[in-house]
């Protein structure tokens, strides 16, 4: 599971395993201290999961 970018076409990827692929994608997003930080507090329209669906 350590270096699978190149396996991704070969069958289709669970959210979970794109997450290990592209954890840099998603890494601004989350909760710290009870505030949203991220896509959320800076009104940008991505979330996690769709930084990761655009990473094809």
């Amino acid at each position: 599971m350590d270096n699978n970018k190149n396996r991704e076409k070969d069958r289709p990827k669970s959210n979970a395993e794109k997450r290990k692929m592209y954890s840099e994608a998603g890494a601004d997003i989350g909760i710290e201290n009870g505030e949203k930080i991220g896509s959320d507090a800076n009104g940008s329209k991505f979330t996690k999961r769709s930084k990761l669906s655009h990473n094809k």
